[in-house]
């Protein structure tokens, strides 16, 4: 179930939908109250959360500066959990 929607402009360089999609992450994330399960149909972003926050936090990742927030907030939000997760879901597949 949705409860909530969220849109705004993406903000820093390079303009990216893998930048797009790491900031609607962080977005979700500074406005969410667990349990939230976060489905997005960016694999790489999944599988790099599960792999930890000192592989997205490494200074050469691409969009570090977007990994911090979203490592803050899931470390205020407890960290990774059952009341906190993320989803990945094929993209582009007919109904």
């Amino acid at each position: 179930v949705v409860i909530q929607v969220l849109y705004g402009p993406l903000c820093g360089y390079p303009q990216t939908t893998p930048r797009a999609e790491l900031e609607a992450i962080a977005a979700t994330l500074e406005n969410a109250l667990p349990p939230i399960t976060i489905v997005t149909d960016h694999l790489n972003h999944v599988e790099a959360i599960y792999k930890g926050k000192d592989y997205c936090l490494k200074w050469s990742r691409d969009h570090v500066d977007l990994w911090y927030e979203v490592w803050h907030e899931i470390d205020l939000l407890g960290g990774l959990s059952e009341n906190l997760m993320f989803e990945h879901v094929r993209s582009h597949v007919p109904s």
